[in-house]
């Protein structure tokens, strides 16, 4: 334990100034609760969507290693793309289920200078991603008590064209890989979705400043606009016109027939549509949840002239995770995740490698309006690599900031900035095994991301 001592120190204190300056800002803008938002339960829905994601990002990193001839270098990355993502969502009591599909499409132009000896190159790169990930929670007994059968594919390709400037040499590569992984999870607690009745409590507020209601609406009530909130979204109407029609006749009627809405003028009808149409979700949860289970994977890699190799992975995994509406402007979340990973190559003859885990990360939400919503996380990761008497200690240390402003119905600007803290301790020996990380290795990593996101339904 001596030898990690202080490698352990700098990213945990790290983490801990972050939660510390986090939890006392929020603590000092907490007001006081008028809803209990944790009984709030989302009525039984099928959601489907269909986005387009056209992206512009930055990346630069400085890398250290201090052993074994290896050259310190600086790089830069600039990076286009033009993605689509389908999602379907379904919960209910029984049952909460989550499938994504993607397709990514990135053309990237990269620069990477060494100190020893100098020389500079620059990349040119197509990478295509294929992707389906699904989550299937099943609930029983009490509805308390879950199974979990997931499942998450990937297929990448990658072109690319390599420039040495010192030497004058182009190379060209081209890439093939593939992931599969299928985890089982067993476990109890539930999150819930609560998303839609903070877009009522938004809405309420606003007609409250205007004196279209006459008090703050109850908390039954609130609740109930939340959940006839939920039932407009789920409606699939491909026309915007006519979906917008009828979202606003709907949310009208329920105003009507409780006779909330005192006045019937330009006013209740601009405000109702301006929260309506232009707000966003807030993507709110509540509740907490234990699992444990195992996750088989594998990876398939076939780099260019190379012998395709492929990595096997069996895991087993305990998971906590939470999230808690304080009120209605912030949230926060947590998750724990201990590990034990089996590793293997079978390119490698003992090839067999254990690596225990622990990582843990904590989100925080500010949503000052129905439009913008700020979002941060920080977090910590650490996986101990084991291979007879060698032994690597490799950690991680993330934080991230995103902020997102809902443009129009249809229309939202993400921002997005990220930073990230790789490190391995020094050791007395080379490490020569593809499934252990290098040792004395130091990666700062800095990003930040400007996208904007068309959503067809």
């Amino acid at each position: 334990m001596k030898t990690y001592h202080s490698h352990l120190a700098s990213p945990c204190l790290l983490l801990a100034t972050f939660l510390i300056a986090g939890l006392c800002s929020i603590q000092a803008q907490i007001e006081p609760q008028n809803y209990d938002y944790r009984t709030f339960r989302f009525p039984e829905i099928n959601r489907r969507a269909l986005e387009l994601f056209p992206s512009l990002s930055m990346d630069g990193t400085d890398s250290r290693n201090r052993r074994f001839g290896i050259p310190d270098q600086n790089s830069s990355y600039t990076t286009a793309g033009l993605n689509a993502q389908y999602g379907y969502f379904h919960n209910s009591l029984a049952e909460q289920i989550q499938h994504t599909g993607s397709l990514y499409q990135l053309a990237s132009f990269s620069r990477i200078e060494r100190t020893d000896p100098p020389s500079r190159s620059e990349t040119n790169e197509y990478e295509a991603r294929l992707s389906t990930e699904g989550i299937n929670r099943f609930y029983y007994g009490k509805r308390r008590s879950f199974i979990e059968i997931n499942w998450d594919i990937d297929a990448v390709f990658t072109a690319s064209n390599h420039i040495n400037t010192s030497l004058t040499d182009v190379r060209k590569e081209r890439f093939y890989a593939y992931l599969f992984s299928v985890p089982l999870r067993f476990g109890w607690g539930r999150i819930e979705p609560i998303d839609d009745v903070f877009l009522a409590h938004f809405m309420a507020d606003d007609m409250l400043e205007a004196g279209i209601l006459d008090h703050p609406l109850p908390q039954e009530s609130l609740f109930e606009l939340g959940r006839v909130m939920a039932d407009v979204r789920n409606q699939r109407i491909f026309d915007a016109r006519k979906k917008r029609m009828y979202e606003l006749s709907q949310l009208d009627n329920w105003f009507k027939d409780f006779g909330y809405a005192k006045v019937d003028n330009i006013l209740y009808y601009k405000t109702l549509a301006d929260n309506w149409l232009f707000g966003f979700n807030n993507t709110r949860f509540s509740g907490s949840r234990f699992s444990f289970g195992i996750t088989p994977q594998a990876d398939y890699w076939a780099p260019h002239q190379q012998e395709p190799s492929v990595i096997n992975m069996l895991a087993m995994q305990a998971i906590y995770e939470g999230s808690t509406p304080l009120n209605q402007h912030w949230q926060i979340g947590y998750t724990v995740q201990t590990e034990l990973a089996f590793l293997s190559n079978e390119n490698w003859l003992n090839n067999s490698v254990s690596r225990p885990g622990l990582s843990a990360e904590f989100k925080w939400g500010f949503y000052p309006n129905s439009r913008t919503r700020f979002t941060g996380y920080m977090g910590v990761d650490y996986q101990l690599f084991l291979r007879t008497w060698r032994k690597i200690l490799a950690s991680e240390t993330i934080a991230g900031l995103q902020m997102d402003y809902f443009i129009n119905y249809r229309t939202r600007l993400v921002i997005n900035l990220a930073g990230r803290h790789y490190r391995t301790p020094k050791a007395d020996f080379v490490v020569g095994h593809p499934l252990i990380p290098r040792a004395d290795a130091v990666r700062l990593n800095v990003s930040g991301a400007l996208e904007l996101t068309y959503s067809f339904f």
